[in-house]
């Protein structure tokens, strides 16, 4: 599992990916914050979503992360994780809760995760 921060080749980079995974669609993880609101880091998300869209030829979804940080440092500790190496890996962890949240969402309703990137497609 790969990481891809956000920035120059995030794009290009997630384009290799895709053609190599061939995925369906691509999961963003959306900052709201835990009152359900757009927090802060929304305007930034927006571009990089934007971004993704034109450059990916995949529908794009935005899921909600609220937690999954937390989530994902909670699992890792009880995995035995020294609080050094949970850092190394806390956005890859984070990242696959974000995913297990989604896909259980699906399963348990039969509707996809999220909202569709822009919104109305």
């Amino acid at each position: 599992m790969e990481t891809v921060p956000t920035g120059g080749g995030t794009v290009q980079r997630l384009a290799e990916i895709c053609a190599e995974y061939e995925p369906i669609e691509v999961l963003l993880g959306w900052p709201v914050n835990l009152a359900g609101r757009e927090g802060p880091a929304v305007q930034q998300m927006s571009e990089v979503a934007d971004r993704l869209h034109t450059g990916l030829a995949r529908p794009l979804r935005v899921v909600d992360e609220r937690l999954s940080t937390a989530s994902a440092a909670r699992k890792l500790a009880a995995s035995g994780r020294t609080s050094r190496s949970r850092r190394a890996i806390i956005d890859q962890a984070a990242a696959v809760d974000i995913l297990e949240q989604a896909l259980e969402y699906e399963k348990r309703t039969g509707r996809p995760a999220g909202r569709e990137w822009p919104q109305g497609g």
